[in-house]
């Protein structure tokens, strides 16, 4: 399989493309889903809250065809609450760091599927849709607002949430996303005033009418489609400490999607003599930056107030989540 558009080559049988097989819905609660598609390829995951998040946001995994998710207890004198999140997830076809593929063992059955030739990940078949491009939007923070840090957002509308992937010259992070209907607003934070982001919208495949090219089906629903543009990993960024870098191929365009939310929410109690106190909340979010073939990234702090009192001394708390997931994109020409 090759395909060419307008003399440059989009797609072969070596390119990695990303396949989404559902989304989830929290609800706040611990929980898992036997996904078997997810034994198709390697993982890939994002979750983003439902409005702005809570100090406890969930811990995501996948282990074989279980993705699972998880909060954090509530800390000593606390009533913090879950932040509900929604989780997409899916596969990609190659490893980048992630170790080896076994493609499982699976009884014959009618339909289509190609997988690649390095792994035997499936790329394309009739049951999961790849995540087709869909809009690019650009957008342009204010004046800082909160912290060190200043925000935008945009709305995009679809029955499903999308992926969503960014890049910015400043450190900026994936923040939230509400809901109402069909309609999905994404928010951003980045570091400083007045950042240029660049968002790139990932989602199930539009029907596109009549026309010419190769297209799947399963049933009535597109599974792929020869004339849109897919989403095209090309690295991944993964840890459970510090900030993460790499240095990839020059000369094109990329983006990250943020698998999950990467950082910390923390409160920090000083007692005074004569029962006096002072309070500081301060929130911070790893954002992602590029410089040319350069990724890079850093803490962005979001929201810090500060508060006095006295009598009974306002609990501390410290909810840490040091891992990160970033799926790194290929966004050239889109």
């Amino acid at each position: 399989m090759r395909l060419k558009r307008n003399g440059v080559v989009e797609q072969d049988l070596l390119t990695d493309m990303g396949r989404v097989m559902g989304r989830v819905q929290t609800g706040g609660n611990d929980g898992s889903i036997n996904v078997p598609g997810l034994l198709l390829g390697y993982p890939i995951f994002q979750a983003v809250s439902l409005g702005a998040p809570t100090q406890r946001v969930p811990n995501v995994s996948v282990s074989g065809q279980t993705l699972s998710w998880s909060y954090p207890a509530a800390q000593a004198g606390t009533t913090h609450g879950k932040a509900d999140c929604i989780i997409l997830y899916g596969t990609r076809a190659l490893p980048y760091g992630a170790g080896s593929y076994s493609p499982p063992a699976e009884s014959s059955r009618w339909g289509f599927r190609i997988r690649h030739p390095q792994t035997g990940a499936v790329i394309i078949d009739d049951k999961y849709s790849n995540l087709a491009f869909r809009q690019k939007v650009s957008l342009t923070t204010g004046v800082i607002v909160a912290g060190g840090a200043s925000t935008v957002s945009f709305t995009y509308a679809s029955p499903t949430m999308p992926m969503v992937a960014i890049t910015c010259s400043k450190p900026t992070t994936l923040w939230s996303v509400t809901r109402s209907g069909n309609n999905w607003t994404f928010q951003f934070y980045a570091q400083g005033a007045s950042a240029t982001i660049t968002a790139y919208v990932f989602d199930d495949p539009a029907a596109l009418g009549a026309g010419w090219g190769a297209r799947i089906r399963s049933g009535a629903t597109i599974r792929y489609d020869s004339r849109h543009k897919y989403a095209r990993p090309v690295n991944r960024l993964a840890g459970s400490s510090g900030a993460p870098s790499a240095t990839i191929a020059s000369g094109k365009t990329y983006a990250v999607a943020p698998g999950r939310f990467t950082g910390e929410f923390r409160s920090e109690v000083m007692p005074w003599e004569g029962g006096n106190w002072d309070q500081t909340v301060t929130t911070e979010a790893m954002g992602v930056s590029f410089s040319g073939n350069q990724i890079t990234s850093a803490l962005v702090q979001l929201f810090a107030a500060s508060s006095s009192g006295s009598g009974t001394l306002p609990p501390a708390w410290l909810y840490q989540y040091p891992t990160y997931e970033w799926l790194v994109l290929d966004v050239t020409g889109l």
